[in-house]
């Protein structure tokens, strides 16, 4: 008996060696490859670069970003999914598809929670809700009312179905009674401008695209739909503030990695991250795109995406979207 427990010690011993001989040797092998699931150009890829660039000088090594956009995400997700783990293989999330995703798409051949590890929360996204400047209405009190007062006459635009604005604007019928219509567009632009142009009254996007014109007086912000107000708009309520509770659509970027990557691996890439997101000039960057900088543990994210699958699940089943 005791020659099995000192042989289990010896092979667990031997395992951490071999662990922690790992840790130490990475990175060296190959460059590490950061894949982004959506194509080139939109704000997922500009802070995955953003923060590849730093990464890669803080643990002098090579990092490049792989555009594999498609399905969703679904297709980027699937390859990191099934790659190998050895620390050379990264995905950049989001809420759409790490939390909002699985509610919707039943058939993914991976699980959020058991196929991926955790790294580092990178950025926050706000979504905010946007005014044509010839509606009659600044505040979602007011809006509600107008909307009761001229039924079926209220459009909301959105990035498209399902998407996280879409399943936000139903839940917000639902919690306010607030009479209003959706109209799917292709993306954050494109709603955006079908609200300035005055094909529909209202936008649900995120803000990047937006904010250029509440500048300029051509668009009106009726309220952000998250916890805290826009730091570009500090004097305007959150759409929580104003009554809409839960109604947190913000979205978020962050890093993992297949399942089972050495934890000595994960430490060392997630301070690379942690590390950069402290780092002025990336706040900078991403301020320019309307994005906030975050950031986490592993541990942390973990919780996040654990309670936030749960939150989106509530709103997916109670908004009754369905993906097309």
């Amino acid at each position: 008996m005791k020659i099995k427990t000192v042989s289990f010690v010896l092979a667990v011993a031997g395992t951490l060696g071999v662990q922690g001989a790992m840790a130490q040797a990475w990175p060296s092998a190959k460059p590490i490859r950061i894949v982004v699931p959506y194509p080139a150009g939109g704000a997922t890829d500009l802070a995955t670069r953003a923060f590849a660039n730093s990464m890669g000088k803080r643990l002098n090594h090579s990092l490049f970003v792989e555009n594999k956009g498609g399905a969703g995400g679904a297709i980027g997700l699937e390859a990191v999914a099934v790659a190998a783990p050895d620390g050379y293989t990264f995905i950049v999330g989001t809420a759409g598809n790490f939390a909002v995703n699985p509610h919707l798409m039943k058939q993914s051949r991976y699980d959020v929670e058991k196929s991926f590890t955790p790294v580092c929360m990178m950025a926050l996204a706000p979504v905010a809700m946007f005014a044509n400047v010839s509606l009659p209405a600044n505040n979602l009190s007011e809006l509600i009312a107008w909307s009761k007062a001229n039924p079926g006459k209220l459009n909301f635009a959105t990035d498209g179905q399902a998407t996280i604005p879409h399943i936000g604007g139903e839940y917000l019928k639902l919690t306010t009674g607030l009479n209003m219509t959706h109209v799917p567009y292709k993306g954050s632009a494109s709603a955006t401008q079908a609200a300035l142009a005055g094909e529909t009254q209202l936008a649900l996007t995120g803000v990047a695209n937006a904010i250029p014109h509440v500048r300029s007086g051509k668009l009106k912000l009726i309220g952000v739909a998250g916890t805290d107000r826009l730091s570009l708009f500090p004097d305007t309520p959150t759409l929580i503030e104003q009554g809409a509770s839960g109604l947190d659509l913000g979205s978020w970027f962050a890093m993992f990695g297949p399942a089972q990557v050495d934890a000595g691996v994960i430490d060392r890439m997630g301070k690379a991250c942690r590390d950069t997101a402290a780092e002025p000039d990336i706040r900078e960057t991403l301020s320019g795109a309307a994005l906030e900088v975050a950031t986490s543990t592993p541990e942390q994210l973990r919780d996040k995406l654990r309670d936030d699958l749960k939150r989106w699940g509530d709103m997916v089943s109670r908004s009754g979207v369905k993906a097309e």
